[in-house]
């Protein structure tokens, strides 16, 4: 993979090495490569993942935004969405443009692939620290989320990886005061409830019981600083 697996590496944990890159015009090196060697799944794979690592700022990627969309489109295309290409690709998309490029893919796609590579990673989201993700999108990602879990309410994975991002993002949003942010209760409340229905869906389906239990416990433990039972006298 020339080199590319380590360098992603390297670009992913220094933000050092992604100002260097940008800085000796290695934008221009990585996206020729990857337009000149859609034979090779392995290289796209490498490729497109140092691409991801780079858009988490530092290598001047806003400059290369469209050229990066066209060369992550291309290479999408070449490969059927193979499921690592497009996981990634995702991530260096939300990465340059902010959660609501994920949004937008999420609402526009039907095939189940794509959506559960969404949801993948708006899952991965670091909400609140950085990644464009703050409590003011967390009703719009909510919203999306149920309806492609119920759109595709009987592909396993899709509902997986839906029950994880309505956990984490239901429990993000509690620790914060959702009376500042316009619907978040709101969205709270039907996250909680689209998993409780689902739960009652699910019975006798052990692993997926399990998911959503895991999901609710960590709502309730974003709960622990709110007072529980009746009012002492």
């Amino acid at each position: 993979g020339l080199g590319l697996q380590p360098l992603g590496d390297l670009a992913g944990d220094l933000p050092e090495i992604r100002t260097a890159f940008g800085s000796i015009g290695g934008w221009d090196w990585l996206l020729s490569l990857l337009n000149s060697t859609g034979d090779s799944l392995e290289l796209q794979q490498h490729g497109v993942r140092l691409l991801a690592q780079l858009c988490k700022g530092g290598a001047f990627g806003e400059a290369h935004a469209a050229r990066v969309g066209q060369t992550l489109e291309q290479a999408l295309r070449r490969s059927n969405n193979d499921p690592r290409l497009l996981y990634w690709g995702l991530w260096a998309v939300q990465q340059l443009h902010g959660v609501n490029s994920l949004l937008a893919n999420l609402k526009a796609s039907s095939e189940p692939s794509v959506v559960m590579s969404t949801l993948k990673s708006l899952g991965c989201l670091t909400w609140g620290q950085g990644d464009g993700a703050g409590p003011e999108h967390a009703p719009a990602v909510i919203e999306a989320t149920l309806q492609a879990m119920r759109t595709h309410q009987d592909n396993r994975d899709v509902l997986d990886h839906g029950v994880f991002v309505l956990g984490k993002l239901a429990a993000y949003s509690m620790s914060h005061d959702m009376q500042g942010v316009q619907h978040l209760e709101e969205a709270v409340s039907a996250a909680a409830s689209g998993l409780i229905q689902l739960l009652s869906a699910t019975v006798g389906q052990s692993e997926m019981v399990r998911s959503v239990l895991e999901a609710i416990a960590e709502i309730l433990d974003s709960c622990s600083g709110f007072p529980t039972g009746p009012p002492a006298h």
